[in-house]
Parts: C-alpha cells; sequence; structure tokens
C-alpha cells in the first residue's frame, strides 16, 4: 500500500508542478488478424478529446503489420492517417509512419517490456514545403507487468520518453502511466489507463491528464 500511496504523490507533485492542465479523453478500439503464427495485421480506429473532453483533438485510422521474430522480441511498422484539430476547430491531416522493435521478457509473474519506436510525421504535406519536411523522433517505452493468479485482470505500469532528432534538445516530452487490462473472452480484451503527458521544452509547459479506454478483438 505504501508503493501506491509514494506514486499517487509522485504524479500529484508532477501535476501541481506545471503551468497548464488538461483532461484529455481517449478512446480507441483495434481488430487483429492473424495471418499466420508470426504474422500479424490490424486496424485501429481512435478518437481523442481535448478541453477537458469537450472537444475533439484527433481522429485517427491506423494500419499495422506485426512479426515475430523470436519469443521476446516482435517488430512491427504501422501507417497512421490523423485528423488533428489545430484548436481553432479546423483539421488537417497528417501522415505518421511508425518502425517498433519489442522486447519482452517475463520473471515468474512480473513481465517486463521495452518498445523502441522510430516515428516520422508529417503535417500539412499539400499545403507547403516545410509540411515535406518529416518530424522524425526516437520513443523509449519500459512496461511493467503483473499477472495476478486465477484472474483474468492485469495491472501495468509504463514510462516513456520522447527524443526529438530535428531540434538540439534531448528529452521533448515524458509520459507516466498507469493502467489495467482486462479479458472478456478469448477474443477480446479491454483496456483503461491513467497518463500524465508533460512537455519539457516549452515556455508553457502542459500538463496532460489522460484518460484512455481501448476495445481489442482478434479475429
Amino acid at each position: 500500500m505504501r508503493y501506491i500511496l509514494i506514486i499517487i504523490c509522485f504524479f500529484a507533485a508532477l501535476h501541481a508542478s506545471g503551468q497548464l492542465s488538461d483532461f484529455e479523453l481517449w478512446t480507441g478500439s483495434e481488430v487483429n488478424y492473424g495471418v499466420t503464427k508470426k504474422l500479424d495485421l490490424s486496424l485501429e480506429e481512435q478518437f481523442r478529446f481535448f478541453d477537458n473532453s469537450t472537444r475533439l483533438l484527433e481522429h485517427n485510422t491506423e494500419i499495422k503489420i506485426a512479426y515475430d521474430l523470436f519469443k521476446w522480441m516482435k517488430t512491427s511498422f504501422a501507417y497512421r492517417l490523423s485528423q488533428e484539430n489545430n484548436r481553432f476547430d479546423q483539421f488537417e491531416n497528417q501522415h505518421r509512419f511508425t518502425l517498433d522493435a519489442r522486447f519482452r521478457e517475463k520473471f515468474h509473474r512480473f513481465g517486463i517490456s521495452y518498445r523502441l519506436r522510430y516515428q516520422q510525421s508529417y503535417s500539412a504535406y499539400y499545403a507547403s514545403e516545410n509540411g515535406k519536411v518529416p518530424d522524425r523522433i526516437i520513443r523509449n517505452r519500459l512496461t511493467i507487468e503483473y499477472d495476478i493468479k486465477n484472474f483474468k485482470g492485469i495491472p501495468f505500469a509504463e514510462y516513456e520518453y520522447y527524443f526529438p532528432l530535428h531540434t538540439e534538445f534531448y528529452i521533448d516530452k515524458y509520459e507516466f502511466s498507469v493502467g489495467f487490462e482486462y479479458s472478456l473472452s478469448k477474443k477480446m480484451d479491454v483496456q483503461i489507463a491513467y497518463s500524465l503527458r508533460k512537455q519539457v521544452w516549452s515556455d508553457m509547459p502542459v500538463n496532460r491528464n489522460i484518460l484512455a479506454l481501448s476495445i481489442q478483438y482478434d479475429l
């Protein structure tokens, strides 16, 4: 119990230190299809709301292909088309490509995974020459989860930071998350998570408090 209190106090301290803050709601659904035992295809739809969850921030459609290289390593490539709110309720298209390498090990009931992601995105690609210059980011995410005996739910905690390749800064933002994944059936899982995402290099850093709800279905 004392460790839970320490985590809560840590999040509260981070929240209090920010100048601005917002509560966002992210909802999503994902369908996975196993082409072979090692090759998977997935399609995800996601809606993100900001301004205390009263306005649509993004609508994302993502298709991904993933391959199990080893029992402990998986790679994936994804393309995402986003319609993003420019904060004036005008939506602009963004194209994003990601390449992931995910490593996972299990120790008794604990699971530890590390995901390394290269991300390249384009905003206003056809609107200006600058739109053809991509934003390139390296993302590092560490996840710890615990398999509760005789229970279908798995709690987890994550830490992720963003390293931009097009600026001189080392870390652009970081994110702490705690959540819970529950198996509704053999083919359907639901996940709920709370995240605190904080900007580092900004004149007015924003604490983004995110509640994420998603459902996954395996064909």
